[in-house]
């Protein structure tokens, strides 16, 4: 479940060159732009409010934004999207934790535990999305399925002490080892194959697959690209999810530039298991079933020693490993090697897709199961 928004500490203030009343404040792995009159310390409990994240104007506490407005539902929101201050990327919003007494309740809650508490819904906080197609309407049967994980992937910059801590230890050498692959600009989609019979979702919502309507790419794709490939052919002796990235000419301006529609996996769940096949047997599974599978980008760093040197982790594990009550000094060493790998995977961000010069970012899977997205800056700040 995304923390749209959440009570986190600030783990650094660093000034913006030439500018006199901003300065940068870093929350996890997000960089704010704030004013300097705010105040803000490293180690102050504050609110924070991520991209996405739509404000209702009618709260006074968001009416300084009134300036750019999106009507929802008949409501005014401010839609907070990734900008550039001063030469500064900034994503999200941080607000003083004393100006929201309905958080009362949760200033002592841990952070790895705010993960349930949806502090949105109680000041009316909404997740903008773009409308929902009026052709996928037309076929929708209802919200995507529990029975498979949904293709939403939590972005790196959201990486807690708690999730770090989590991955070192389901790694035998508390060293984290990971893949990353292409993050393609298209339509996400999920194909599944239960009890004898296939059904299909876009992100949010699943439809009907038997309806014809060529002008609809999500049954356009199953009639010509997942259909004919399990036909006359064994099938798994699991009930599967196909997810993917529908790309293409009638796709987001065809960022790739190519000729037709096409599929790209970029993973396969295990309905039975409730859980992900590997990076291995994903590959495996595309081969068998000649569907394409999306990408994979060597990157010069493959675990997390490597991106935090070998001396600055293994002093980062005995802290972490100790279970006792991290000091100011201990917070900020690893506040810091985490700080270094989100932006690892940041800068990684960046670089060639497909059949273009500047990709939309990567996906990073983690040999445990675990997986994150990093989105390119320059991606978002033109998009």
């Amino acid at each position: 479940m995304r923390k749209l928004v959440s009570i986190q500490k600030i783990s650094n203030v660093t000034p913006i060159f030439n500018a006199d009343l901003i300065e940068v404040v870093t929350i996890n792995g997000w960089k704010i732009v704030v004013k300097k009159d705010d105040n803000f310390k490293i180690g102050d409990n504050v609110v924070y409010f991520e991209i996405d994240s739509a404000l209702p104007l009618m709260d006074e506490r968001f009416s300084f934004l009134h300036q750019e407005t999106k009507k929802i539902d008949g409501i005014d929101y401010h839609v907070l999207k990734t900008k550039k201050m001063r030469g500064q990327v900034s994503q999200g919003l941080v607000l003083p934790l004393n100006k929201f007494p309905e958080f009362n309740d949760y200033k002592n809650v841990k952070i790895d535990e705010n993960s349930e508490v949806g502090l949105g819904e109680l000041i009316g906080v909404i997740k903008y999305e773009e409308e929902t197609p009026e052709n996928l309407k037309e076929i929708a049967v209802g919200m995507f399925p529990s029975h498979t994980k949904s293709t939403s992937i939590e972005r790196v910059q959201n990486i807690s002490f708690y999730d770090f801590k989590k991955m070192i230890l389901n790694f035998n050498d508390n060293n984290p080892k990971f893949t990353a692959t292409l993050k393609l600009n298209g339509y996400s989609s999920t194909y599944f194959f239960k009890n004898g019979e296939w059904g299909g979702c876009s992100r949010n919502i699943q439809f009907d697959l038997t309806k014809v309507d060529k002008k609809n790419i999500y049954i356009d794709t199953f009639k010509k690209i997942i259909e004919p490939k399990f036909q006359n052919k064994e099938l798994p002796n699991f009930n599967f999810a196909i997810q993917g990235e529908i790309i293409g000419e009638k796709v987001m301006k065809n960022f790739e530039k190519i000729i037709g529609n096409d599929l790209y996996v970029f993973k396969i769940f295990n309905i039975d298991k409730y859980e992900i096949l590997s990076r291995k047997e994903t590959k495996e599974f595309c081969e068998k079933y000649n569907l394409n599978y999306i990408n994979e980008i060597e990157l010069e760093k493959d675990n997390f020693k490597d991106i935090v040197g070998t001396s600055d982790y293994d002093e980062v594990l005995k802290i972490v490993l100790s279970n006792s009550e991290m000091n100011f000094v201990e917070e900020q060493k690893v506040n810091l090697a985490i700080n270094k790998i989100q932006e690892y995977f940041l800068e990684n961000a960046n670089g060639n897709s497909m059949n273009h010069q500047k990709r939309e970012g990567i996906v990073i899977y983690f040999e445990n199961g675990d997986v994150y997205k990093a989105i390119s800056n320059k991606h978002l700040l033109k998009n």
